[in-house]
């Protein structure tokens, strides 16, 4: 399926609801717009497993969708691309430790992933993968592991977990998501077990409360009550592109930013190398020079 990005903009010829999620199969409403409305758009998705009936639904710059049906384009819009999706071959070269079970599952969601949230060029979708790849190491861990040693502690969050009490925690995962969380990211503090509740999932790890709320309201998912859903493989991708998305990693893909990138993601550029590798081997297979 080919998905082609539009920008432009329409106006409404009724009341009609804006949709979150994933255009006509969206259940929540984020906003109407009254008839007559101009609308901005940045992209459409047509022909698609997620569209009925082969509708073209306009996707706004917040990441929300309106029919086509229901607006007229105005003659500024204009066609920006026309892509292919990644293909399973294609992503099972650049990560080659994904399990052939889950080669077909993981390329479907990587690319409705990637639709959703305009990452649609050759470029943003090599970075993407290259940095989500190492994130979940090689799309085989969803959920964040934290089996850590007592010297780990101590070097991950020293000022957290100091020489006299890192032993106490040293191989308790969840004793140790609620301290190191506590009192950050929206989380309470140790007890409240927000910390082990909303430790890091998805393709890029999507940390705490507010975090989750945020990633839930944008997704149309309830990740306050329900956080695991994040560990499987559609919404693991989803929240990765979301979390792509706000934080405008698309202009440093565009640039060529790659360790900029690596910063907004990681706060500095822990394991830089292995993400290079994925990002020359991405840029390679997907036809970049």
């Amino acid at each position: 399926m080919k998905f082609i990005e539009q920008v432009g903009r329409g106006k409404t010829l009724k009341d009609i609801n804006i949709r979150q999620g994933q255009a006509s199969t969206a259940v929540p409403v984020a906003s109407r717009a009254a008839s007559g409305q101009i609308l901005d758009f940045v992209g459409f998705v047509s022909d698609g497993e997620n569209v009925a009936g082969n509708s073209k639904w306009f996707k706004t710059k917040e990441g929300n969708y309106f029919w086509s049906g229901n607006v007229e384009v105005l003659p500024d819009a204009k066609t920006l691309e026309e892509y292919e999706n990644v293909t399973e071959a294609q992503l099972c070269a650049v990560v080659p430790g994904i399990a052939v079970s889950k080669a077909a599952e993981f390329t479907n969601a990587l690319n409705a992933a990637m639709q959703e949230f305009s990452i649609n060029t050759p470029l943003r979708q090599a970075a993407f993968i290259a940095q989500t790849a190492h994130e979940s190491m090689g799309y085989s861990v969803f959920v964040e592991n934290l089996n850590y040693s007592a010297k780990t502690l101590s070097a991950t969050w020293p000022r957290r977990f100091t020489t006299d009490i890192a032993g106490g925690y040293a191989r308790k995962p969840e004793k140790i998501a609620n301290c190191a969380y506590a009192n950050r990211l929206g989380n309470g503090n140790e007890t409240s077990g927000d910390g082990w509740r909303y430790r890091g999932r998805g393709v890029i790890q999507v940390t705490g409360r507010d975090n989750y709320r945020a990633c839930g309201i944008a997704l149309g998912l309830d990740l306050i009550h329900s956080p695991e859903v994040l560990e499987q493989p559609l919404t693991a991708f989803r929240s990765g592109a979301w979390f792509w998305n706000s934080r405008s990693l698309n202009i440093l893909a565009d640039k060529g930013d790659f360790v900029g990138i690596t910063r907004k993601i990681n706060g500095g550029t822990l394991g830089l190398d292995d993400r290079m590798k994925y990002y020359r081997k991405a840029k390679a297979t997907l036809g970049i020079v």
